[in-house]
């Protein structure tokens, strides 16, 4: 089933024991597990999806998940408020049954915090068919520290996670990816408008892909809001599809990367 990891960036070696992954910080790691959310003293009132997703999904946003067009598990990304900042929580879940057994499992679970529409903290939790390991970052005025699977990393820049309902992800060329906790180089082509079926029928929609060291297709309606992805298998070619079951048309035509 490792194929079906690498269709999700997971091809990693390091495995870490359920709960932590060896040699975190302590200091990075309490930041994000002391069960506060760190404060955000104001927004800055932009209508941007970034700083306000609500305005865009209302409180969340849902995906069935496909494998070459089998239903295998459910995607949701959940929308709220906590000490000014907002917060977003995401849950995944991937299930391959073989004659009405489960011969494989994936789940991810992650909270971020985000301030200003940058992400302040993420704390990422990830189970691949038993084997754990957690991915947590911490922001603040100097860069980015990330510890995972790899060890730690420090850069001196902000950079984004992979989250894909922040569609002003279109505009960097560094990403952190949170399946593996790498940061990765990619170019952004835009492939231009097109449709695609939703669990609504089918709404437009414009095509991005990720190349480099990042890899996916994605889709965002005419609101700036995501509504599909594809992942392509590195080594059986199997097709892994986010199928929004959420989405509706467009309410309202705005920009949202750059809140107009």
């Amino acid at each position: 089933m490792r194929t079906i990891c690498a269709a999700f960036g997971l091809a990693v070696t390091a495995v870490a024991a359920p709960g932590l992954t060896p040699g975190l910080t302590p200091g990075l790691t309490m930041a994000v597990a002391a069960g506060e959310a760190p404060v955000c003293a104001s927004q800055d009132g932009a209508k941007s999806i970034a700083v306000r997703p609500n305005l865009y999904y209302g409180d969340k946003i849902t995906f069935d998940v496909l494998r070459n067009g089998h239903r295998v598990g459910r995607h949701e990304t959940v929308f709220s408020q906590e000490n000014g900042a907002l917060k977003v929580t995401s849950e995944m879940e991937l299930k391959v049954k073989v004659l009405f057994v489960t011969a494989y499992r994936f789940t991810y679970d992650s909270v971020s915090y985000w301030c200003n529409g940058a992400m302040t903290q993420m704390d990422a939790s990830i189970n691949d068919n038993g084997k754990a390991r957690r991915i947590v970052a911490v922001a603040d005025s100097g860069g980015v520290s990330i510890e995972g699977p790899h060890g730690k990393v420090e850069v001196d820049h902000k950079v984004s996670p992979t989250e894909h309902w922040n569609s002003t992800l279109l505009e960097a060329d560094r990403v952190l990816n949170t399946l593996n906790g790498r940061i990765a180089n990619v170019e952004v082509a835009d492939h231009g408008a097109t449709t695609v079926e939703t669990a609504s029928g089918s709404i437009p929609a414009r095509h991005y892909s990720y190349s480099g060291e990042f890899v996916a297709d994605v889709w965002y309606d005419d609101a700036g809001r995501w509504v599909k992805l594809r992942m392509v298998t590195n080594k059986d070619n199997s097709v892994i599809e986010y199928i929004c079951d959420s989405c509706r048309a467009p309410d309202r035509m705005v920009d949202a990367r750059f809140g107009r």
